[in-house]
């Protein structure tokens, strides 16, 4: 049996295998969700780790309120310093064998952490489901030695953009000294996945769709995220560096789409401001072999022409037809940009219906063009 003394106390008790961390912030309409579907686990021998990150509403008087009920729970009352501070404070208080992240808003099934601890390899990575949108995120049971896993990147690209879902080793955060890097307000999960899996000789992909991650906004992501050019520019270089020292078994190919999936924070609002879209070419540029103005307009990620289309297309669809109508405007003088710089007729085809009615002033055609778009091919494939 695994047995550990507790610290000043002389009490031998048993230590618990699993640590699963919150971070709880504004979550008082979440967390009783949340927890209860924790508590109510099969596998019975792990601890709750809640992070109170100065929450301004309840969430702290929840969280003491479920230490009371539960011996397994243990609460931690911070200032609001972001969810790394969070995160990385239950890293320091961990006492379990293996590490879990679960976020305050989500929840698990019940058989969540026995699925997770039926293997032994580095990493175990669970199937997830968004909600609301019933988005299933799952892959076959499979496991992945080093020199394998980008393979696994191959089937679920974004397998290691977050730190959820997911069962670590507490041996190789703690001897590796890994931590949550406080300079990203985005990527952290996956800086922290690039510095973990270095020391990973094996991951295993499970087929289990057991946590339920919970996704209400309506907006795109580059549009909700309020980031200036400068913690864009630095959170690539941050992402770029760990990319490097992992490429020969990730890929280059996956390390330049997950660069691209954080380049793509460049504030719309700053091309807007400015009419000018050069600061962000030359952030995309500096990572994508310095390529050239054509493929950055119709690049399908990083393309400001098709991400503002986008926007647009959010806009009418939430009933915002003023907003809708302004950046539109904005979206013809990056057209006028793209002419002049690459020609009509290395413009994307796709594009020119949206071109030619904004050209000629009809905006209320282009309203009904955006609004079908919306079920494209060309607006599915940024979400």
């Amino acid at each position: 049996m695994n047995l550990q003394q507790e610290q000043g106390l002389g009490v031998t008790i048993q230590a618990p295998k699993v640590s699963v961390i919150v971070p709880v912030y504004k979550a008082e309409a979440y967390l009783n969700r949340c927890m209860d579907s924790l508590l109510t686990q099969t596998f019975r021998n792990f601890e709750v780790l809640l992070i109170d990150d100065g929450s301004p509403d309840r969430s702290g008087e929840i969280c003491d309120e479920y230490a009371k009920k539960d011996s397994r729970v243990r609460v931690f009352h911070e200032k609001n310093q972001g969810v790394s501070v969070a995160r990385n404070k239950g890293l320091e208080q961990v006492r379990g064998e293996c590490i879990a992240f679960v976020d305050a808003d989500d929840y698990v099934e019940r058989d969540y952490l026995m699925h997770l601890l039926q293997f032994s390899e580095d990493l175990i990575i669970s199937g997830s489901q968004t909600i609301p949108s019933l988005c299933i995120n799952r892959s076959k049971d499979q496991i992945y030695k080093k020199d394998e896993i980008k393979f696994l990147l191959e089937q679920r690209q974004s397998a290691l953009s977050v730190v959820w879902g997911k069962l670590y080793k507490r041996d190789i955060i703690v001897g590796n000294s890994l931590a949550f890097n406080l300079k990203a307000r985005d990527g952290e999960d996956l800086l922290f996945n690039l510095d973990y899996i270095k020391y990973c000789n094996s991951i295993h992909a499970i087929s289990s769709v057991d946590y339920f991650y919970y996704n209400p906004t309506r907006f795109p992501r580059d549009i909700r995220c309020n980031y200036s050019v400068e913690e864009v520019q630095e959170l690539c270089g941050l992402i770029y560096e760990r990319i490097q020292t992992v490429e020969k078994f990730c890929g280059e190919s996956w390390g330049k789409r997950m660069i691209n999936y954080y380049i793509l924070l460049f504030p719309l609002k700053v091309i807007y401001k400015t009419s000018s879209d050069a600061s962000y070419y030359a952030l995309f540029k500096q990572y994508n072999s310095l390529a050239g103005k054509e493929s950055f307009y119709k690049h399908p990620v990083c393309s400001p022409i098709i991400r503002f289309i986008r926007l647009i297309v959010t806009f009418y669809k939430l009933g915002m037809f003023e907003d809708g109508r302004k950046w539109s405007e904005k979206l013809l003088s990056l057209y006028g940009g793209q002419m002049r710089i690459v020609g009509f007729g290395n413009m994307s085809k796709k594009l020119w219906l949206s071109y030619f009615l904004l050209c000629h002033g009809q905006i209320r055609l282009h309203d009904m063009m955006c609004r079908l778009l919306k079920k494209s091919r060309l607006v599915k494939s940024f979400r």
